[in-house]
């Protein structure tokens, strides 16, 4: 599963990279066929123009990412915490929950499988 899943999450990457492409290059050869007849420029200028604008707006957009890029993993560090202490108390919840027989199957069972896994990993 995690195979075919990384196969699909690399098609599906690859795709929107090509059409990211796609974009750029459409976008591109308007803005230089536009420079080319609009303002009389020579092909090698227009391209030379449109190429370091959008090298500058994405050098730009890289910029304000670097300086946003805190404030993003501050708030993603605040979610992952909230989230871990709302699985420990659902965890400690389900554990409270259980009757002495269901806790001692747990823990029984548990200790079988992982003495068996050691035993197949060292066999």
């Amino acid at each position: 599963m995690p195979e075919l899943l990384w196969h699909k999450m690399g098609f599906v990457f690859h795709h929107l990279a090509v059409l990211i492409h796609l974009l750029y290059e459409t976008l591109s050869f308007f803005l230089e066929e536009s420079l080319m007849h609009g303002f009389g420029m020579e092909k090698y200028y227009a391209q030379m123009l449109v190429f370091y604008c959008f090298l500058t707006l994405g050098l730009w957009c890289a910029y304000r990412f670097w300086l946003y890029l805190p404030k993003l993993l501050a708030s993603l560090r605040a979610k992952l915490f909230l989230l871990s202490l709302e699985f420990k108390y659902r965890a400690i919840e389900a554990w409270l929950a259980l009757t002495l027989w269901q806790k001692t199957k747990f823990v029984v069972f548990n200790l079988l499988g992982l003495t068996g896994g050691v035993m197949i990993l060292l066999a």
